[in-house]
């Protein structure tokens, strides 16, 4: 018997992988390869749930904030900083009379708001015992009681945080709406700081008495000087102008039971550099400044000396393990201006999905694993399943960082694990299949 000249001979790879022509058979396989899809999809989604992928989601997120283009310094803020040249000058704590004489001179320019961000629970001469009667606290006093444009500062006691730390309360004459706590949710399972805590009822008897922090004060007191005021809509939701700013909840991201006391929102930085322009403290007491950068400007005073004030820098996720913290006043900053930009710019706040749409996510994706491979079932090369794999894996960190530049943090880790399972768990399936169905077909001849 002789095959027609017209007929193409079968290649050597048709010949390893024999085409199944069974339809029945096709739509068995194909099932199979989509179930297991899905059935990766639900074990992923389990074990997000118990929180076992939380440190690999925040590593993610780190990366997708750090590689973001840089919003540049915030023009409204102004940072005026104790630096170590500062403290060898004038010691420290730095002295009442100091900070009066800082705090006149600025008011002379104009300001919007001032924030001092800086601690004064008792006269400083009571503190340090050392030092002779501070002769200046009476006019810090002064200044502190009669500027409504001034924001003082205080800690609520969180004793479940640091039962040690008993909180610090701010001088008794200052008026609780002129107050602002400095206290800092940090992520537990690495101490960087990714939330921004804008207000929380703060227990009886607690030396803080304000439920606002100090960046909520200044940027609301900023707003409120333009017209705009926030209100309360519901326990989840506070309005200012057009911006609906929402609490994170226990399972918000990639978050598994986070403690949500308060009203807490993703911080959203707006560069890893100098969030706004900086003078030292030296450069206000010597009257060697430009007068124009204070003018309508939020002015906050605070000690960037780490040496003399190492406990007041955090890690961001900017920051590389312990380098480049970041200091307390520029993260004071960062948090003011994403609430004013947010409001007056329209920049967007973070935000994410449902956990419906979360799952959702994490399945389609899974499942578009499965359609590789059996887009590719007549064509079983290893080599270019992983290409594939990786082509879809590239699409996805895009498409999630194009959502992040728009604000969207969306499910990545867990949408690539399911991806590349998937994937893979169905090119094994398609295998195992090919081999039981040829040994099959053998066992009939």
């Amino acid at each position: 018997m002789c095959q027609h000249w017209s007929v193409k001979p079968p290649t050597w790879e048709e010949l390893r992988n024999p085409p199944d022509t069974s339809s029945s058979h096709q739509i068995l396989l194909k099932t199979g390869v989509i179930l297991s899809g899905l059935l990766l999809a639900i074990a992923v989604i389990g074990i997000r749930s118990f929180g076992l992928l939380q440190t690999l989601e925040f590593k993610a997120f780190d990366t997708l904030m750090k590689i973001r283009p840089n919003q540049g310094v915030d023009s409204r803020l102004l940072i005026v900083e104790a630096t170590e040249t500062d403290i060898n000058r004038w010691g420290y704590p730095i002295p009442d009379s100091k900070l009066a004489q800082t705090i006149e001179t600025i008011q002379q320019h104009q300001p919007s708001i001032i924030g001092l961000f800086i601690f004064r629970d008792t006269p400083l001469a009571t503190s340090f015992a050392n030092r002779p009667v501070e002769p200046g606290h009476q006019n810090l006093l002064k200044l502190l009681q009669n500027n409504d444009r001034l924001v003082a500062l205080c800690s609520i006691k969180l004793t479940e945080d640091n039962p040690n730390q008993p909180g610090i309360s701010p001088l008794p004459e200052i008026p609780e709406k002129r107050l602002g706590f400095s206290n800092l949710e940090l992520d537990k399972f690495d101490n960087i700081l990714r939330r921004n805590l804008l207000f929380i009822h703060p227990e009886l008897n607690n030396p803080c008495p304000t439920r606002f922090s100090f960046s909520f004060q200044l940027a609301s007191k900023y707003l409120e000087s333009k017209g705009i005021k926030a209100q309360t809509i519901d326990r989840n939701r506070v309005k200012i102008g057009e911006t609906i700013f929402k609490r994170l909840q226990e399972n918000s991201g990639g978050y598994h039971q986070l403690d949500n006391r308060g009203f807490q929102i993703l911080l959203n930085y707006r560069t890893s550099k100098n969030i706004a322009t900086k003078i030292s403290l030296s450069d206000v007491l010597d009257n060697k400044f430009n007068p124009e950068l204070i003018k309508k400007r939020i002015v906050i005073i605070g000690v960037v000396a780490e040496i003399s004030n190492p406990t007041d820098y955090f890690s961001t996720p900017y920051s590389n393990g312990a380098l480049f913290p970041m200091s307390g006043v520029d993260i004071q900053a960062q948090m003011t201006s994403q609430i004013i930009s947010a409001v007056l710019d329209k920049r967007p706040l973070l935000w994410t999905w449902s956990q419906t749409g979360e799952i959702l996510w994490v399945v389609i994706w899974s499942l578009a694993g499965s359609g590789i491979v059996i887009a590719s079932l007549s064509n079983r090369n290893s080599f270019l399943l992983f290409i594939y794999i990786g082509t879809g894996v590239s699409i996805l960190c895009l498409v999630c960082f194009i959502f992040f530049l728009q604000g969207g943090w969306i499910p990545l880790v867990p949408t690539a694990i399911s991806l590349s399972m998937s994937s893979i768990t169905g090119y094994l399936i398609a295998n195992k299949w090919k081999y039981f169905n040829q040994k099959f077909i053998l066992m009939k001849k």
